[in-house]
C-alpha cells in the first residue's frame, strides 16, 4: 500500500509528527503489490492500465499455478457441468416443442469460431468472468457469409475506446445508468499486433451486446468487473514462496549427511580416512571422502560415524498450508475440501454441510449465467421468427417465456437423502417439483414419463417394485375393496403393505 498522507491540520505544532505516526500505523509490515495505480481510493473504477496489469497477472496464475488452475476448473465444472438445458414455459405445447427441438439442433453451432458447443460457450463465459473480471457477448450477430445466427465472445482487453473517457472503460451510459453503447477493438493477430490492440473501438448498440461481469463489492455505479483472483494475488505469492522454501528443505533433507564424532585421544591420533581439502567457501580444511557402493571406512580408535536425519517436513506443514489455502479460498466462497477434492477427513454430516455451502455459492453463479444464456436464446429465437423458421401462434403475448434446467450435484448418501426428501414431501414442507429441481430434473417431464410407464405396466401386466425392496405389486390397479381398505389404513396413520 502506498503512503497516505494525513490531512493538513490548522495546528502547526506537532503536525509533522502526527503525519509520521499515521503513516507508520497504516503501513504494512512488508511491501506488497496493490495492482492499482492509486491504492488509497476505495472501490474506484480501475483505469485501463490497472485492468491490463491485473488481467495479465490473473491469466498468468491460471496458466502456471496448479492451485489456481484447479480452483477455477472446479468452480466452472460445478456451475456449468453438462450445460444449461432450455425449458420453454409458454403453456403452448406445440410452440414449446418446436422451439426446443430447433434449439437442440442448432445450439452447438452458435459459436462464431465454430469450435465451442453450447456447454463450452457457457463455460468460456464463466472462465473469462472468473479470471478476467468480465467478458463481452455479442449475442445478435448475423454471419454476412451465410446469414446464419452466431454468438461472438469479446475478451476484456478488447473492450475499450480511448476517445470516450479517461478511464477507457469501453462503455457509455445515459444519465439513469442504462447502457447505450459498447466499444471493442479488432482481434489481435499476435502479441506484436499493436495496431489492433490500441485501435479505436468499434461501436455496437447495447441491445446487441451484454457485458457479463464480476463486480467484487457490488458497487452500483461500477463500470467494469474485476478478476475474482484479485484479492488472492498477494496470498498466492506467499503460498508459492512457502512451497518453494519447503521444497528446498526437503531437497536438502534428501542428501546423505554423516556426522563424525571422536573421543579425545592423548596420542593425537586422528581419523585416517578421507583427504584434507580447503575448497569450501569458508576456506576451512575438512576431511572429505568419495563414497561408492560397498565403500569401507577405516575409523580411528574412539571415532564414530552416524547419519544426520532431517526433521523436515514436520507434522505442522500440512495443517499450515491448508490454513493458508482455506484463507485464500474465502474470497470466492469455496470450502477448502471442495477446492482440494479431499473429503476423506469428513463424516457424512460434515461433508453434507460443506456441500451445501459450496452449492450455495455455485447457485449464485449459475443464476448470473442464466442472463447471458437467455439473451442468446431470445436473440436466436427472434432471428428464427424473422426468417420464418418459427411461426408464433396467434394471440401469444410472450413467445420467449422460458427457463433453464441447471446442473445439479449427486447425493452424498442416496438412501439418506431420498428418505429425507420423502419425509419433507410427506409433511408438506416441500414439493416433488422442488426436490427434482434440486437434482436438475423437471417434474412435468417426470410426470409424463411416469404416466407413460404406468400405461405400459398396465398393458403388459408387469410386476413392479413398490416401496421398500422385496414388496411387489401386479401391474394392475387395486380393486375397489382394496382401495377402500388402503384409504382407511392411511387415515389411521399406519403403513400400507402391498
Amino acid at each position: 500500500m502506498k503512503e497516505i498522507t494525513a490531512k493538513k491540520s490548522k495546528a502547526k505544532k506537532g503536525s509533522a509528527a502526527f503525519k509520521q505516526n499515521v503513516n507508520q500505523n497504516i503501513s504494512p509490515s512488508r511491501k506488497r503489490a496493490s495492482y492499482i495505480a492509486v491504492a488509497g481510493v476505495a472501490e474506484r473504477d480501475m483505469t485501463r492500465y490497472d485492468r491490463e496489469g491485473a488481467l495479465a497477472k490473473a491469466r498468468l496464475l491460471a496458466e502456471q499455478n496448479p492451485f489456481i488452475k484447479g480452483l477455477v476448473m472446479q468452480k466452472v465444472d460445478n456451475e456449468v457441468s453438462t450445460g444449461f438445458h432450455l425449458k420453454m414455459r409458454t403453456g403452448d405445447t406445440g410452440w414449446d416443442k418446436a422451439n426446443m427441438e430447433l434449439w437442440d439442433e442448432e445450439k452447438n453451432f452458435l459459436d462464431i469460431r465454430r469450435i465451442r458447443s453450447w456447454r463450452k460457450l457457457i463455460a468460456a463465459i464463466d472462465w473469462r468472468k472468473t479470471i478476467d473480471g468480465d467478458i463481452g457477448i455479442l449475442h445478435n450477430f448475423i454471419d454476412p457469409v451465410d446469414g446464419s445466427f452466431r454468438v461472438q465472445l469479446v475478451e476484456a482487453d478488447r473492450i475499450h475506446s480511448r476517445k470516450f473517457d479517461y478511464l477507457d472503460q469501453g462503455c457509455e451510459f445515459d444519465d439513469y445508468g442504462r447502457p447505450l453503447r459498447y466499444f471493442y477493438s479488432p482481434r489481435p493477430k499476435d502479441q506484436q499486433d499493436f495496431k489492433a490492440m490500441y485501435a479505436d473501438g468499434t461501436v455496437v448498440d447495447a441491445s446487441d451486446f451484454h457485458l457479463c461481469a464480476h463486480y467484487s463489492t457490488e458497487r452500483i455505479d461500477m463500470l467494469r468487473g474485476t478478476s475474482m483472483l484479485l484479492p488472492m494475488f498477494n496470498k498466492l505469492v506467499d503460498i508459492e514462496e512457502i512451497m518453494d522454501a519447503f521444497m528446498q528443505k526437503i531437497k536438502n533433507a534428501a542428501m546423505l549427511v554423516f556426522k563424525s564424532t571422536m573421543e579425545y585421544q592423548e596420542t593425537g591420533i586422528g581419523p585416517n580416512w578421507g583427504t584434507d581439502d580447503d575448497d569450501d567457501s569458508d576456506k576451512e580444511k575438512r576431511r572429505k571422502y568419495k563414497m561408492a557402493p560397498g565403500s569401507k571406512l577405516d575409523l580411528a580408535p574412539g571415532e564414530d560415524l552416524s547419519v544426520v536425519e532431517s526433521k523436515d517436513p514436520n507434522a505442522v506443514v500440512e495443517p499450515f498450508l491448508k490454513f493458508i489455502m482455506r484463507y485464500t479460498g474465502v474470497s470466492i466462497g469455496l470450502p477448502l475440501e471442495y477446492m482440494m477434492l479431499d473429503l476423506g477427513s469428513l463424516n457424512y454430516s460434515s461433508a453434507r454441510a460443506m456441500m451445501e455451502m459450496a452449492k450455495r455459492r455455485f447457485r449464485c453463479e449459475q443464476e448470473s449465467l442464466t442472463i447471458p444464456a437467455s439473451k442468446i436464446f431470445m436473440s436466436w429465437q427472434q432471428h428464427k421468427i424473422d426468417v420464418g423458421d418459427l411461426v408464433v401462434p396467434n394471440g401469444m403475448k410472450k413467445p420467449s417465456r422460458h427457463g433453464w434446467a441447471l446442473p445439479s450435484w449427486p447425493y452424498l448418501d442416496p438412501q439418506k437423502d431420498v428418505q429425507a426428501n420423502g419425509l419433507a414431501i410427506g409433511f408438506g414442507l416441500t414439493s416433488r417439483k422442488r426436490v427434482l429441481a434440486e437434482i436438475g430434473e423437471d417434474w412435468d417431464e417426470v410426470a409424463l414419463e411416469l404416466e407413460s410407464e404406468q400405461k405400459t405396466i398396465d398393458e403388459k401386466k408387469l410386476a413392479v417394485n413398490v416401496g421398500l425392496p422385496g414388496s411387489k405389486q401386479a401391474g394392475k390397479p387395486l380393486d375397489e375393496v382394496e382401495a377402500a381398505d388402503a384409504a382407511a389404513t392411511v387415515e389411521r396413520g399406519t403403513d400400507v403393505k402391498a
